[in-house]
C-alpha cells in the first residue's frame, strides 16, 4: 500500500488550510476541522478564505490537488460517497468517469398519482417511462406541490426502492 504524509497544505492555501490522506481539511491556524456541505448536485465542497476572499472547492479537487499530484484524470470513490481518504479514491480517464457515473444512476425519483407510487432509479428512468423529458420531471421535482396536466406529483425519493407500485397502505407503512 501507497504511503502518504501525515497532512499536505492545500495548494494555494499554504499555511491556512492543509488536508489528511483520511479525508479531512483543517484549519491550520485553529486546527480546527473545516465542515463539509452538499451541493445542489450531491457533490461535497468545502469553503476556504483567504484574504478575505472566499474559494469553494470540491473535496474531490482538493483530494485530487493534494495526494495526486493534480493530474488531468478523474477521482471516483469507490465505497461510500462521504469518505474522501485517499485509500477510498482511484483515478481514472474522463472517459471512465462519466461510464461509471451512466452506471450509478443518479437522483431517485417517486411518481404518486391516485394513491400511487411509483418509484425509479433516476431522472431519466421517470422521464423515459413517462414520456416526458428529464428537464420536465426536473422542473417538478424543484416544485413538488406543482401537480402535471395528469394529476400526478413528482418528489425525490429519499429512501430508494427499486421501480414497483405499492398501494396507499403500504406507502403510509413505508413512511412512518
Amino acid at each position: 500500500m501507497q504511503q502518504y504524509p501525515d497532512k499536505v497544505d492545500i495548494p494555494g492555501y499554504e499555511g491556512l488550510y492543509y488536508a489528511t490522506p483520511e479525508g479531512e481539511v483543517f484549519n491550520a491556524r485553529t486546527g480546527r476541522q473545516v465542515k463539509m456541505s452538499c451541493n445542489k448536485r450531491g457533490c461535497y465542497q468545502i469553503h476556504l478564505n483567504k484574504n478575505g476572499n472566499r474559494k469553494t472547492l470540491t473535496m474531490s479537487r482538493i483530494m485530487k490537488m493534494c495526494f495526486f499530484n493534480n493530474t488531468d484524470k478523474c477521482i471516483i470513490r469507490t465505497e461510500m460517497k462521504s469518505d474522501f481518504s485517499v485509500w477510498n479514491m482511484k483515478l481514472v480517464d474522463r472517459n471512465e468517469s462519466n461510464r461509471m457515473s451512466a452506471e450509478c444512476g443518479g437522483i431517485p425519483v417517486v411518481r404518486i398519482k391516485d394513491g400511487e407510487a411509483q418509484f425509479y432509479k433516476s431522472i431519466a428512468d421517470c422521464a423515459k417511462d413517462n414520456f416526458l423529458c428529464a428537464s420536465t420531471v426536473g422542473k417538478y421535482l424543484r416544485n413538488p406541490s406543482k401537480k402535471t396536466a395528469d394529476g400526478a406529483v413528482y418528489m425525490k425519493d429519499t429512501k430508494f426502492m427499486p421501480a414497483k407500485t405499492y398501494s396507499r397502505k403500504e406507502l403510509e407503512e413505508m413512511w412512518k
